[in-house]
């Protein structure tokens, strides 16, 4: 198939270019498979037009965030169009898309100047809250809910437990909050009852660095014994990063054998109580509790952290 542009890939990014004699009947509408941020290097009087929105001028410098599968097309302008498209999976595309979104809306006809109003959000604006069975909105929040689970998970394969929005249900207690000024949630914490209290059992947020912060300091405040909508004694297994962050940040250890066999009944482990690794980083080597949890054909180095009964 001959298309309509000449293209390169340069460091894992798709520079584009159309030709300004290029005839307008080839540029068809079209969806993509991925996820597409797209960056304007050079053309003049180029729009972007998204299904069902207004063609949207396309401005050098500037970001153009392409859902998957959102059939779409470019219309031509005065001079040749380049472009550089970055399709790797982007932890922030819940992000890009709202401003995307926001920024389609400013400029549609009969909308006063400046940012369109955002819709009544059902959250409190940067506080926390738990939702539990029988809350209306536990249903309205899944499908976005699972979106940022996707997006968190993706970078290690996805979330195990977590495979559908409806698999949410799982989890009794979900933690969240709105950090930002859209009307959205952008961090959350789920966990169910289990053995000493509240097990955590994942976490998202909208990869933005507030979200992600917001999410450290409720975790770790948490397992420090704080409770939630009247709920308390959280503890979860962590491991690598986030093991070190909420150590970090005086989440609280579990180092007493008998009580991680009591939290761990039936799994398979082997405890070690200091971490196993002579070169591990020093702040994991002043707590102990550590153990090496077998799944399958792997094993991960873990320790439970937590305020559990």
């Amino acid at each position: 198939m001959k298309h309509p542009f000449r293209q390169k890939k340069i460091r894992g990014l798709l520079i584009r270019e159309f030709s300004k004699d290029v005839n307008s009947e080839e540029l068809v509408w079209h969806r993509d498979k991925s996820d597409r941020l797209v960056k304007v290097q050079s053309g003049l009087g180029w729009k972007l037009q998204l299904e069902n929105c207004l063609p949207t001028d396309l401005k050098v410098g500037e970001e153009y965030f392409i859902p998957a599968k959102t059939y779409h097309r470019v219309i031509k302008g005065q001079s040749s169009l380049v472009v550089e498209i970055n399709e790797k999976p982007m932890k922030n595309t819940r992000q890009v898309l709202r401003e995307y979104v926001r920024k389609i809306l400013s400029e549609q006809p009969g909308l006063p100047p400046g940012s369109p109003p955002e819709e009544p959000s059902e959250f409190k604006k940067g506080e926390w809250e738990l939702l539990q069975p029988g809350d209306p909105r536990m249903e309205s929040a899944q499908e976005d809910l699972y979106s940022m689970v996707v997006d968190t998970y993706a970078s290690i394969g996805g979330h195990v437990k977590i495979t559908g929005p409806a698999s949410l249900s799982r989890y009794k207690y979900w933690a969240v909050a709105d950090v930002d000024d859209d009307p959205d949630i952008d961090v959350a914490i789920f966990g169910k009852p289990d053995i000493g209290g509240a097990k955590m059992g994942g976490a998202a947020n909208d990869g933005s660095s507030v979200a992600a912060s917001a999410y450290k300091t409720k975790s770790a405040e948490l397992r420090s014994g704080g409770s939630i909508g009247g709920v308390g004694n959280w503890w979860g297994e962590v491991s690598g990063k986030p093991a070190y962050a909420m150590i970090k940040r005086g989440a609280r250890a579990i180092e007493d054998e008998a009580k991680v066999a009591q939290l761990l009944a039936g799994d398979d482990y082997e405890f070690h109580g200091e971490h196993p690794d002579p070169n591990a980083p020093a702040l994991f080597k002043s707590v102990k509790g550590w153990y090496t949890k077998k799944f399958g054909d792997s094993a991960h180095t873990k320790i439970i952290l937590g305020s559990p009964q």
